[in-house]
């Protein structure tokens, strides 16, 4: 039996030129070998002894080029992890059976009927088809997905490429991902349904501001020059606390999207009053989407800067960006950040806890939670007609004026004294 270091280069060049099968050993990977036959067919094999029956057995991983020299490589290690833990070795058969679609296909599909109408999809796509290539997926059965090959797969990125919060968000794209693979009947449950997260770096953020922390946040807006805030930035935040709305439907805000306000057009619908009317391609769930106005609101867009077509345009300082970018996301968390630094807020905070902050306001007012869902565009979960972006309309608002009047009881409110001041005033 000829043994060689396997190389790409070398399973791609390697030939039989006898009449016999030629069995190659590799000297890097206990047990791994390469059978060539003689009309060229190649294929992975691990030797062992198993620790379940004492036996040698000999387990066909797969054909080349199908399973490349990585993933045999990875298969290998596993495998005789699994043999020396008592467990049964398994591998992924690369050859359709009964016409499964394979990964790739199932992939294709996915993107064409579920991504392609969702704002954030065609990244998503780029994502999840980079993991399928990297780990050499794609000619793969559906079904050969399994739990154990999707957290190798997802350990690779926490431990190798060093990256546990590129791991966890990875991890939610292949869940929403099968999630609707079984939807659909493809394949008949998810295989990482109900799996925790691979890397406990990253746990699901429950930070809301408590009414003192509310209270200075926004009279550090109020003032945004006394904390190197630029304005923007001040009116962002606090337009994300007072509407309750996405990061992104406040940051991409633009005039020709409000309607009702004294200087701009009347709403499509008589009787509207102030609101914001997003087309589909701009809402997280691709419908279109009246987000009412209150008072907070109003009073910030009117004061606003018409130069411009984003109500809150970039704070960059370079002159082709000016009046043409909106506010990036990700300089507003940084300013947020920072801020509550200044402040000396115990916890940090991100744009999306003033969104949490507000929902949670308004289940302390006493509205529910399928109630709440309809003002902050949850609708999936509500009793909503996709239809009729105008639906629940008056409820919304009736949310969205509560939540200003809520705010303002915060802000004007007399903050509690410290154990220090009260004994000085004692």
């Amino acid at each position: 039996m000829p043994k060689k270091e396997f190389t790409d280069g070398f399973v791609k060049s390697v030939k039989n030129d006898t009449n016999k099968m030629i069995d190659y050993a590799d000297t890097s990977h206990k047990g791994l070998h390469l059978r060539v036959t003689p009309n060229g067919i190649k294929s992975f094999v691990l030797t062992y002894r198993s620790t379940i029956t004492g036996k040698v057995c000999n387990d066909t991983m797969g054909r080349y080029p199908a399973v490349n020299l990585a993933l045999a490589f990875r298969w290998a290690i596993r495998g005789l992890e699994q043999n020396a833990a008592g467990e049964k070795v398994t591998f992924i058969d690369v050859a359709k059976k009964n016409g499964e679609p394979t990964v790739s296909e199932v992939l294709a599909t996915y993107n064409t009927e579920y991504l392609s109408n969702r704002k954030s999809g065609a990244d998503i796509f780029k994502r999840l088809t980079s993991l399928v290539e990297r780990e050499a997926w794609g000619d793969l059965p559906i079904n050969g997905l399994t739990k154990v090959v999707i957290r190798d797969a997802l350990k690779h990125v926490r431990d190798v490429r060093k990256a546990p919060l590129s791991a966890n968000k990875l991890q939610q794209m292949v869940s929403t991902w099968l999630k609707w693979v079984a939807g659909e009947d493809i394949i008949a449950v998810s295989p990482i349904a109900g799996m925790g997260y691979v890397s406990e770096h990253s746990v699901p953020r429950k930070r809301k501001l408590t009414d003192e922390e509310i209270r200075k946040l926004w009279k550090a807006c109020q003032n945004p020059g006394a904390f190197g805030l630029r304005q923007p930035v001040a009116d962002a935040l606090m337009l994300e606390l007072a509407t309750a709305a996405r990061t992104s439907m406040i940051c991409e805000l633009q005039d020709h999207e409000v309607f009702g306000i004294k200087g701009r057009d009347a709403a499509e619908r008589p009787g509207a009053g102030p609101v914001v009317d997003y087309a589909a391609e701009r809402m997280k769930m691709a419908r279109e989407f009246v987000m009412p106005l209150n008072s907070i609101a109003v009073d910030i867009i009117s004061r606003r800067d018409r130069s411009t077509p984003f109500v809150c345009p970039t704070t960059s300082r370079l002159v082709r960006d000016k009046g043409r970018k909106p506010l990036c996301r990700h300089a507003l968390a940084l300013a947020l950040r920072n801020l509550c630094s200044a402040l000396r807020f115990d916890t940090p905070a991100v744009p999306h806890d003033l969104r949490r902050t507000a929902t949670s306001l308004l289940r302390r007012a006493g509205y529910t939670r399928d109630q709440v869902d309809l003002l902050i565009a949850h609708s999936a979960r509500s009793a909503y007609d996709p239809e009729d972006r105008w639906d629940h309309l008056n409820l919304k608002r009736e949310m969205s004026d509560k939540l200003a009047a809520m705010i303002k009881d915060i802000v004007s409110a007399k903050p509690a004294l410290t154990v220090v001041e009260s004994q000085r005033a004692a």
